[in-house]
């Protein structure tokens, strides 16, 4: 793990529903200004599609079953090694896989090739990996129980290799694993979906990776600091004949943390709609805010990964400075998006609500104890200037003309223009920002 560099790590089994996962930490990413490297477990497959078809026919005709699950196609000694190199560094190399022709084009390669091994692009605050081994742990190269002679000599790790520890260097491990069932419709309506095979076809994929699927994918289950399960509220007894697959609306998210002290889960019940707590580290969660959910229960979490990065690298203060200030800005430009005629204080009260509620959010993460202040409550004055240009457009002309309109320009307003009172808002712009007459 770093300080300096943070690990953060999507697991599960293909069609988990990884993607979906990953569209969330997106969101959380633009939200807080972090700047992720983002690595698709794909890339340190071993083999291209082409010659993975002619290693699963060799295979089939001895009587043995691989899978993309398995240390036979996948460069495991490298995915670690990777993780190692940017916790120390915050670079590493990777390389890209296209899964379509479309990305195929974007990449310049042909579907079910990769891109040339290259380095990361510099500047990144983390990485996130999603994929399937972002977890991986085995002693030994195989946990299988079979002879090293099923293997060529070249990729035989066994000998004198102390194993795969990928999950050592994860700073945040999360694990996706719906219902079984539930995995296998997704899986089977995809792969259908996508056009690569026929509900036969995948069927035959489920079965033949399911040994991997035991001794690799499952294990990282019990390593993992937060589990998503997806549990379908209708009936999947027989996931080969459904027809569709369970929407939204039809299956709860049972959340397991390994941590209890990590999170603060009575504020997590108020914030959430519908969440409650099946155990002690069990959260149940509507399947429609898993996005918020993950939003309320990660963001904390990466807040504090970028404060200790912050402090590790000096720039703890200027970080959340920046955060503050955009957060306001963000606030304002969605109120007054959306905000009536004659509201223009829901445009002042919203961004001094964003302000308080991100203050209250930092501190809650343990940053109130810092030496430092944080950053003051007070917006600047150029964000102070939007807000009030904003509230232009909805407050009487011949207000706007005489009270608002001066205040732009401060050198005419005097130093104090923004302590005044006398704008026709329900409650003064000075006390929601927290600043009394004797501040």
């Amino acid at each position: 793990m770093s300080r300096q560099h943070p690990i953060v790590a999507v697991t599960g089994s293909s069609g988990a529903g990884l993607s979906t996962i990953r569209h969330a930490f997106k969101f959380i990413f633009e939200r807080l200004n972090i700047k992720p490297a983002i690595v698709h477990g794909d890339g340190f497959r071993r083999y291209t599609d082409r010659q993975f078809a002619a290693l699963l026919d060799e295979a089939r005709r001895s009587g043995r079953n691989i899978s993309w699950f398995g240390p036979e196609c996948n460069h495991f000694q490298e995915l670690e090694s990777f993780f190692r190199t940017y916790g120390e560094c915050g670079s590493g190399v990777v390389r890209q896989y296209a899964h379509t022709a479309e990305h195929g084009e974007e990449l310049g390669v042909q579907a079910g090739e990769f891109t040339p091994w290259a380095p990361l692009p510099p500047g990144s605050d983390l990485l996130f990996y999603e994929g399937q081994h972002g977890g991986l742990m085995a002693n030994t190269w195989t946990r299988r129980k079979i002879e090293s002679c099923h293997f060529p000599p070249e990729i035989d790790r066994r000998v004198g290799r102390p194993g795969v520890d990928v999950a050592q260097h994860v700073d945040l491990l999360i694990g996706v694993a719906p219902a079984i069932n539930l995995e296998w419709i997704q899986k089977i309506h995809r792969d259908c979906k996508k056009g690569t095979c026929t509900p036969e076809e995948s069927v035959e994929t489920i079965l033949r990776r399911m040994d991997d699927y035991i001794h690799y994918i499952v294990p990282q289950f019990g390593l993992t600091d937060i589990n998503i399960q997806r549990m379908p509220l209708v009936d999947t007894s027989d996931p080969f004949i459904a027809r569709d697959v369970p929407l939204a609306d039809e299956s709860l998210c049972v959340i397991h943390f390994r941590d209890r002290e990590r999170h603060d889960f009575p504020e997590l019940l108020r914030r959430i709609p519908g969440a409650y707590m099946s155990r002690p580290t069990t959260m149940v969660v509507p399947n429609n805010d898993l996005r918020l959910a993950l939003g309320m229960i990660c963001g904390p979490i990466l807040a504090r990964f970028m404060e200790a990065r912050g402090e590790a690298t000096g720039l703890g203060q200027a970080t959340v400075s920046r955060e503050l200030n955009r957060q306001i800005e963000g606030a304002t430009r969605t109120r007054s998006s959306v905000g009536a005629p004659g509201h223009a204080q829901a445009v002042i009260h919203s961004t001094a609500s964003a302000n308080c509620a991100l203050e209250k959010t930092l501190s809650g993460h343990g940053m109130a104890n810092r030496k430092r202040p944080i950053a003051p409550r007070m917006p600047s004055l150029s964000v102070t200037k939007a807000i009030l240009s904003h509230a232009l457009r909805w407050v009487n002309p011949s207000f706007a003309s005489s009270h608002i309109a001066p205040a732009l320009n401060p050198v005419n307003a005097g130093p104090n223009w923004y302590r005044t009172r006398t704008a026709p808002c329900a409650c003064s712009f000075d006390s929601m920002a927290g600043i009394t007459t004797d501040s």
